[in-house]
């Protein structure tokens, strides 16, 4: 099954988000054509993707971002959670946060700027070799340090690709200049 969906000219408010996904319980549901985020100020600035309970969404093709680099991917909800798979190669810059079901990435894809969540009610399987190098992963509500992380080291991460946490360097303080001193002049 082939689906394709477009919001067409309906204008979205600035912090709209689309959802799509699909309703089977088995089987699985392919959508071929891609889908670009925040395509400009008015329309939808995320997308939320889901499977129904048993059932598997394919996101073969690109998800990508318009003018709105900031636009991220949610995956599954309480009624929601199946198989969602991001098969094509993504280029979106936004977050990715996994809230039910399985969310499984075919390539490493992941901004490096952005912050990847997973759950404690989901699953990010990652099928790829190797690590993708991201500014922040948050597993259960708690922000994790620098360093990798797979299904060696947190249930919540299966397949035979790891996370990469290396945080964004902090810029320094306009008008700042000096050694940080623990007195009070």
């Amino acid at each position: 099954m082939t689906n394709y969906v477009s919001d067409g000219d309906v204008g979205f408010t600035n912090s709209g988000v689309f959802t799509i996904g699909g309703q089977n319980t088995s089987g699985d549901n392919v959508f071929a054509n891609p889908i670009v985020l925040g395509w400009t100020a008015n329309r939808g600035k995320s997308v939320t993707l889901v499977a129904a309970t048993g059932g598997e969404v394919d996101f073969a093709n690109i998800l990508a971002n318009g003018t709105d680099q900031t636009a991220g991917v949610t995956v599954g909800d309480a009624t929601h959670t199946g198989l969602v798979k991001l098969t094509g190669i993504n280029t979106y810059g936004g977050n990715t946060t996994v809230n039910g079901g399985t969310l499984e990435i075919a390539n490493a894809n992941f901004s490096t700027n952005s912050t990847v969540t997973i759950t404690n009610v989901a699953t990010l399987q990652l099928d790829f070799t190797g690590a993708n190098i991201v500014n922040a992963l948050v597993l259960n509500g708690v922000s994790k340090p620098a360093g990798t992380y797979s299904s060696v080291n947190t249930a919540l991460i299966t397949g035979s690709g790891s996370i990469q946490v290396v945080p964004l360097a902090v810029p320094p303080v306009a008008g700042f200049s000096g050694t940080p001193t623990s007195g009070i002049a």
